[in-house]
């Protein structure tokens, strides 16, 4: 088994700070700080090895170098803040004769950059290699119990910024082809409190920009503070189209913290900005930078099984051949498929624990199952699957079953689901899945797997999908989204569905919902089924979205009660409670045209 950790790069900014000293630089630091035995002498990194902001850089070498002329202001107590500067790949003070001594065996000191004292006021201009540098603010705290040989006081930096890449995706085609963004503006906190107390005063950043004439393919860089706020005017721009200029905003949909870095994608239009995927990764480790796009070490799966228990970034490919090894989960990683075919015999990808990403990257991208749930997430857990670049990238996951011909119950896996409770959030990506169906021969018990949902053993969280283009297949007596079914289930639940923005394509297994619950003659009967409300927004028409679902209505003449394409499949000898244990809260469908809600489903259908 390869048991993976922190194996990857990251695109970020680099930077080294060297910290063996020559003579010639002795010199220059005068010779008091040189003959001194208790003068304090500095090595420091970021985190590590890694270099300060330096976005154009291409080369890793010319990331692991430190600007001559830097500084950073070190402190400890009983004596003055002193700022040592950076000469000939040497820290030393940036006045000669003034530096810090040791003085005792315990000593605690701590340094910023860029140098200074009290709050970190955010530059906002960062228009260039050197501004955009100036707003690189970093900390660092360290503790000696005792004077180290080398007199050396070693400082590992942590980033106190986010930051922020904004890459112009394109143009609506209402614009003609001179379309192009003449002004850009990034929000931030106008200062870090040294005190660390809440800021709430704002300013505009002007970002970096490796060019700046604001056509498709641009990229922006900009430093921010952290902010845990959302849904606020975020990115303010104008675009300048023939004779015209319009301006538009857009609102952040993601809390900031210090260290990460946020990839924005924007595709620009007349009447607003739509916004892609917002990838988040560490900003940190040693890595290059290419046009803006991440050097990542792929990992291998063909090679064995992976086990990531470290949050981070993780590129996994099969380079296109299918594999039976399989992914497991226990962080909040975020985890790349890129060109990934997963067929395994048990569970294809299973998150135990965290909150983990997976990002879809092209379309050659699937996970199947032969007995189980394809891509399976645990009772506490919540997966989230986006793709890279929106719904251009694709994931297919199918779930597989086990048919048992005795007085045992059959099993069916879900396409992407859980068994017991596990949360799952699509978003900006296409998805195929499709459950598994089971079967016995004893008694005509079926047991299916939701495409998006539970598995046969009906139980899942919450299901949010948004600005996502889905096609769900149930299996049999399963709905395409939903609660799955099987004979032995002993408390059937789902949480709530919400369905927002999307493109859906669901078809329900024999006599289940296309979007709900499922063919309660799966159970053994009478059963209550527990589930969450059915909330669904589309700018498309009722009658539109409705199009698109399809339920088996079988072969049963004359039913007494509808199966709905939303909400309830077939209901014979069957309970329905909400979460709270009350009576089922039903279905909310706000069309374009009208808003449809029922305590039973929408869209009944009768043989």
């Amino acid at each position: 088994m390869i048991t993976t950790m922190k194996t990857i790069k990251y695109m970020g900014m680099a930077l080294i700070m060297a910290a063996l000293a020559s003579c010639s630089s002795d010199d220059d630091f005068g010779t008091n700080w040189q003959n001194d035995p208790t003068a304090v002498r500095v090595s420091a990194t970021v985190g590590g090895v890694f270099t300060r902001s330096n976005p154009v850089a291409t080369k890793e070498t010319d990331q692991m170098n430190f600007n001559g002329g830097d500084a950073i202001t070190i402190s400890t107590e009983g004596q003055a803040s002193v700022n040592y500067i950076l000469k000939d790949g040497t820290w030393g003070p940036e006045t000669s004769g003034q530096f810090l001594k040791w003085s005792s065996e315990l000593m605690t000191f701590t340094a910023r950059y860029p140098k200074g004292s009290g709050d970190f006021i955010v530059p906002t201009n960062q228009n260039g290699i050197a501004e955009i540098a100036s707003a690189d603010y970093m900390t660092a705290t360290t503790v000696y119990d005792k004077i180290p040989d080398d007199r050396k006081v070693n400082f590992a930096f942590d980033r106190q910024m986010a930051r922020v890449v904004i890459t112009i995706a394109g143009f609506n085609n209402e614009f003609s082809d001179k379309a192009s963004v003449s002004e850009m503006y990034v929000t931030s906190k106008e200062r870090i409190a040294k005190d660390g107390s809440a800021v709430t005063a704002t300013s505009d950043i002007i970002p970096y920009s490796q060019s700046r004439y604001g056509k498709k393919g641009s990229i922006y860089y900009a430093l921010v503070a952290p902010n845990t706020a959302t849904n606020y005017e975020f990115i303010k721009l104008r675009v300048k189209y023939e004779s015209d200029v319009k301006s538009l905003t857009v609102k952040n949909p993601v809390a900031l913290e210090a260290g990460k870095s946020y990839n924005f994608n924007l595709t620009i239009g007349k009447n607003g900005v739509s916004l892609g995927t917002v990838s988040v990764e560490d900003w940190g480790n040693t890595g290059t930078i290419s046009g803006g796009e991440a050097s990542i070490d792929l990992i291998d799966l063909s090679k064995g099984n992976i086990n990531i228990t470290s949050d981070g970034y993780y590129v996994i490919t099969t380079n296109g051949v299918t594999t039976a090894n399989t992914i497991t989960i226990n962080s909040n990683a975020t985890v790349q498929l890129k060109n990934a075919v997963i067929s395994a015999d048990g569970i294809g990808i299973d998150v135990k624990s965290g909150s983990p990403t997976i990002i879809v990257s092209g379309t050659e991208n699937s996970v199947t199952s032969t007995t189980a749930t394809a891509i399976n997430v645990c009772d506490g857990a919540t997966l989230t699957i986006k793709g890279k670049n929106g719904t251009n990238d694709k994931l297919t996951a199918k779930g597989g079953s086990i048919s048992t011909y005795n007085e045992s119950p059959s099993t069916a896996g879900a396409g992407i689901g859980s068994s017991d409770g596990g949360n799952i959030v699509i978003e900006n990506v296409s998805i195929d899945a499709t459950g598994g169906t089971g079967n016995q021969t004893v008694t005509p018990y079926h047991s299916g797997g939701a495409g998006i949902g539970s598995s046969s053993s009906a139980h899942c969280g919450d299901i949010t999908i948004s600005n996502a283009v889905i096609t769900a297949t149930g299996g049999e007596g399963a709905p395409g989204i939903g609660m799955g079914a099987g004979k032995s289930v002993s408390a059937p639940r789902m949480g709530n569905i919400n369905i927002k923005s999307s493109t859906i394509t669901a078809t329900g297994g024999l006599y289940a919902s296309a979007i709900g619950f499922p063919d309660v003659s799966c159970f053994d009967i009478p059963k209550t089924l527990i589930g969450g409300t059915i909330n669904i927004e589309t700018e498309e028409s009722s009658e539109t979205f409705l199009s698109r679902l399809t339920c088996d209505l079988g072969s049963i003449q004359n039913m007494t009660e509808p199966i709905y394409k939303i909400g309830k499949g077939s209901q014979s000898i069957s309970f329905y409670k909400g979460l709270d244990g009350g009576e089922w809260p039903g279905v909310v469908l706000k069309a374009s045209d009208q808003t449809l809600t029922s305590t039973d489903g929408i869209g009944a259908l009768k043989q």
